[in-house]
């Protein structure tokens, strides 16, 4: 069904003018907006499972991706989700995956993608004739298992092909001689091979037909792909030689799986001539044959199949690129430099509403100090998104970001993991490992760490913390840690740029101006939050009391 809410549609039904013109409407209201505006509550926690299932199976692709760490640190599922105005469930894992990579595309590369993203957001009918024809692939639950079906053919193939063709010639040898001897050894024989042939055909069909709808999804993209190569604008906005070669070799595919599923179809009416026709194609084997035929033509084109999955799901994330842009209130474009650096202007965060935006430079380690809430981990991870988005979709949310492109990986969101027995500070140290593994390898890489080695004692957390980012200053790697502990910051000055975040107590109230500064500063506050949401008297006076002694 097309991927509109409110409409639904069978797979191959004409759609009546009437309804043409209430999804053209509902595609345009789309486009700009927000897609939690539109989209059920709850929607994408029920597929996330199947939209990462075509980054699991290209994932070895890349040696630059965002790791599964880094990923939840910086609740990029919400980042996905909030980009994610796709209409096809190509478009939604193509998308998924792109997010996950951070290969830098070259200046030709991103003036093309930089050209399609501004044609779609500035040509509105033809991006709704493109959407529409998304939506008729749609988002079915059973396709977003096609990328598997398709990287493994071989386990799909129904029994022995040998078998069958075998069956078939003895199948047609008996006919022949039944009517032409009248032999009752013959006939006998024909009956016999009858009955193992329907056998075969009854025990294996229900099998086969349940990949038909993968099969049609496959058509669907084949004919996206094609029609985008013959229209006269579109297939001048992609690379047409890869597409057209593709579809060239493909043309055969496209025919058998079209013939193939039209008398499945056909079949499932139920009528008598259908029925028939049905016990003909068991008696014969044809289905069976044609269907591994037609695994076996996949399986040899796997590499033009991937290619045009990857094609049409690309057409789709591109849309949604252009409409996440229109959506916000402000963004740019990267600038991608060789020198040694982070720099941006008013950078914000993209899940944060009516941010309090700031300019950064960094040229290699940072230290982040300020009160509790003050804003030090949004602002750190506002950094690494905004790297992640600006080498993968080419798209930050500040006046200006200009950096070197890198990977990120991140130490931030930890918790005891209760299944396996593993403790924070168990989590937090392997964590940390990983990434030191990195840091040995000597290439361009964004560390984020917030609060280290939060998890044990404060006497062996300085000593052991001290120790790290000493090492981490000895490479040319980017750094950027968030700390209370002021030790660590005294410790590491001239070899870590110094910045803070500030709070201000008015009366019951805290405010949070959530601007960095340059510098060692930021007031802390943890007692006073305990006052401010009215923690017995007796606790705040004895807190402060041995607050001031273990000053002395």
């Amino acid at each position: 069904m097309p991927y509109i809410w409110g409409i639904k549609q069978e797979k191959g039904q004409k759609m009546s003018f009437g309804t043409r013109k209430y999804v053209r409407q509902k595609l345009r209201d789309q486009y700009g907006k927000n897609p939690a505006d539109w989209q059920p509550q709850g929607y994408l926690s029920q597929k996330m499972e199947d939209i990462r299932i075509y980054h699991k199976i290209e994932q070895e692709s890349s040696d630059h991706q965002v790791d599964d760490v880094t990923w939840n640190d910086l609740e990029m599922d919400e980042i996905f989700e909030r980009v994610n105005h796709t209409r096809s469930y190509l478009g939604e894992q193509i998308l998924y995956h792109k997010l996950h990579t951070l290969e830098h595309s070259s200046d030709e590369e991103s003036a093309a993608f930089e050209k399609r993203i501004h044609y779609y957001d500035a040509n509105e009918d033809k991006r709704l004739v493109l959407e529409e024809k998304l939506c008729q692939i749609g988002k079915r639950k059973t396709d977003y298992t096609l990328p598997y079906f398709l990287k493994n053919t071989q386990i799909w193939r129904i029994g022995n092909q040998a078998l069958f063709i075998f069956l078939q010639i003895t199948l047609i040898f008996l006919l022949a001689a039944s009517i032409i001897t009248d032999s009752p050894v013959a006939v006998a024989g024909l009956i016999g091979i009858v009955a193992v042939n329907i056998g075969i055909y009854s025990i294996t069909r229900q099998r086969y037909e349940v990949y038909l709808f993968s099969l049609g999804s496959l058509k669907g993209i084949l004919d996206f792909a094609k029609w985008m190569m013959k229209d006269e604008t579109c297939k001048n906005l992609y690379p047409q030689e890869q597409t057209k070669e593709a579809l060239a070799r493909l043309h055969k595919l496209s025919k058998m799986i079209s013939v193939w599923q039209t008398r499945k179809y056909q079949s499932m009416s139920g009528d008598v001539a259908s029925i028939f026709q049905d016990y003909l194609m068991g008696i014969t084997l044809y289905d069976l044959v044609a269907f591994n035929r037609i695994m076996k033509l996949i399986e040899d084109k796997r590499d033009d199949v991937m290619a045009l999955y990857c094609f049409a799901g690309t057409v789709d994330m591109e849309i949604a690129i252009a409409s996440y842009r229109r959506s916000l209130e402000y963004w740019c474009i990267p600038e991608f430099t060789k020198e040694h650096m982070i720099c941006g202007h008013k950078i914000s965060h993209p899940l944060v509403s009516h941010p309090v935006s700031n300019d950064f430079t960094m040229s290699d380690r940072a230290i982040i100090t300020g009160a509790n809430a003050s804003g030090k981990s949004t602002f750190m991870k506002a950094v690494a998104v905004n790297v992640i988005l600006a080498q993968n979709i080419h798209t930050c949310i500040a006046d200006d970001f200009c950096i070197l492109p890198m990977d990120v990986m991140t130490s931030m969101a930890l918790r005891d993991d209760v299944i396996t027995g593993e403790s924070y500070y168990m989590r937090e140290i392997r964590y940390l490992k990983r990434m030191l593994g990195r840091f040995e390898k000597k290439e361009p890489v964004l560390f984020v760490i917030d609060e280290i080695l939060k998890g044990t004692n404060t006497a062996e957390r300085i000593a052991a913390s001290e120790a790290i980012l000493d090492y981490f200053s000895k490479g040319n790697q980017f750094v950027l840690i968030a700390t209370h502990d002021m030790e660590l910051v005294y410790a590491m000055q001239g070899k870590y740029d110094n910045y803070y975040f500030d709070s201000v107590i008015q009366g019951k109230d805290v405010c949070f101006p959530y601007t960095i500064h340059r510098g060692i500063g930021g007031k802390t506050n943890a007692i006073e939050l305990l006052d401010v949401i009215s923690y017995p008297k007796e606790i705040i006076t004895r807190a402060r009391k041995n607050l001031e002694r273990s000053k002395i």
